[in-house]
């Protein structure tokens, strides 16, 4: 993954409190983020809930680690 700033996260217990806030923060300052999550349902609400534009990089992948 390959991002134009190069700058790339990857999260995990983004869907919640403070995950979510550092998340936000992320992608407003232009990272590529990776979120690591067990719930696909809460994955999905908090990517419409946050209004990911297009120009903005979000990897969603289920897991249980």
């Amino acid at each position: 993954m390959e991002s134009i700033n190069n700058k790339t996260a990857l999260i995990t217990g983004a869907t919640s409190g403070i995950g979510t806030v550092i998340l936000k923060h992320l992608v407003d300052s232009g990272y590529e983020v990776i979120v690591l999550g067990r719930s696909p349902e809460k994955m999905e609400h908090l990517h419409h809930r946050l209004k990911i534009s297009s120009n903005q990089k979000i990897h969603w992948i289920p897991c249980d680690l």
